[in-house]
């Protein structure tokens, strides 16, 4: 299958620094890529640097047969390359209609407010599920719809290619849901598409192939079972003990000089809007106790200790009986 973007030996330094080292990718026409790996990997200067935002180190960039390494930002759109960010770069003030009709300035030069500009725009609204609320500005839309209008933008420029930066963070179960069947369709209707996620389900359930990146290198690459298997990727996103009756030991430490109950939480619910954060949490931390807690992006883990340190408003109780 022919590859409609290659990298060769991408280095990213910055200063002292290196992001990537000698980073290889080719991601074939048609397919579903999937970029993962461990905080500070380097997933996101992958992206900046496909993108052109970043000028690589070392190394080349080729899309659709044409280096594109020292390529000019705006050249990009023309050739048919998209892309959404972590943290969605929406025209606030602007409605979703507006923001897609921006978005279409990017594909049309010179850029014309005509009829087939508009019903384009009324298709692509349709298509993401934002029809109900194209007149809403994107400042007022929940983070899943803010999250579905940022795709709709890089649909805008009718794109070959497009790179999906961790479009899944801070989604609920729904979201994630409507998420997914829209990064199908987008791929049933022709397009290329390459994914930086941190939400295991949504990966090996869209992921034709997949490429590990830890400390800026490529650890592995393969297909979703391929990867599952793989004892290094494993290592790196969980880490391993020695053997399991250290794993045991450690285990053991960490819950010595437990007593009376320090903190006290329970049905803990934190909300942002229409959003769900935090459903209905219950924990208790004794005296002495070190507690963890673990999710992917998104899980709430973040929203769970401001709502413990009031910087969160929240429904249910935290108290701390050993100060009372």
């Amino acid at each position: 299958m022919n590859a409609l973007l290659e990298l060769t030996g991408v280095t990213k330094r910055f200063g002292g620094l290196t992001a990537l080292e000698g980073v290889s990718l080719s991601v074939a026409q048609g397919m579903i890529h999937a970029v993962i790996g461990p905080n500070g990997s380097g997933k996101t200067t992958l992206f900046n640097i496909i993108s052109g935002i970043y000028t690589p180190t070392e190394g080349e960039v080729r899309f659709a047969g044409a280096a594109v390494t020292s390529m000019p930002l705006h050249q990009f759109a023309a050739m048919g390359l998209a892309r959404t960010f972590q943290n969605t770069r929406l025209f606030a003030s602007m409605t979703v209609r507006q923001n897609v009709l921006a978005a279409r300035h990017g594909r049309a030069h010179p850029w014309r407010f005509d009829q087939e500009n508009a019903r384009r725009v009324e298709e692509i609204i349709q298509f993401v599920g934002l029809g109900d609320v194209a007149d809403t500005n994107a400042a007022s839309l929940p983070q899943g719809q803010r999250r579905l209008l940022e795709i709709a933008k890089a649909l805008a420029l009718e794109p070959r290619l497009v790179l999906l930066d961790e479009p899944h963070g801070g989604l609920n179960h729904a979201e994630t849901a409507r998420l997914i069947e829209v990064i199908r369709q987008m791929h049933a209707r022709g397009m290329t598409i390459l994914l930086i996620e941190h939400e295991m389900e949504v990966v090996m359930t869209l992921a034709d192939r997949i490429t590990v990146l830890n400390f800026g290198e490529v650890l592995a690459e393969g297909s979703p079972a391929e990867i599952q298997r793989n004892e290094a990727v494993i290592e790196a996103y969980l880490g391993r003990a020695d053997s399991e009756a250290e794993l045991h030991t450690q285990v053991g430490r960490a819950a010595e000089g437990t007593g009376a109950p320090l903190l006290e939480i329970a049905d803990l619910t934190v909300r942002y809007g229409d959003i769900e954060a935090v459903r209905k949490v219950s924990l208790n931390v004794g005296t002495g106790e070190f507690v963890a807690l673990l999710g992917n992006n998104g899980a709430g883990k973040s929203s769970t200790l401001k709502a413990i340190a009031r910087l969160a408003q929240a429904s249910g109780s935290v108290r701390s009986p050993a100060t009372n």
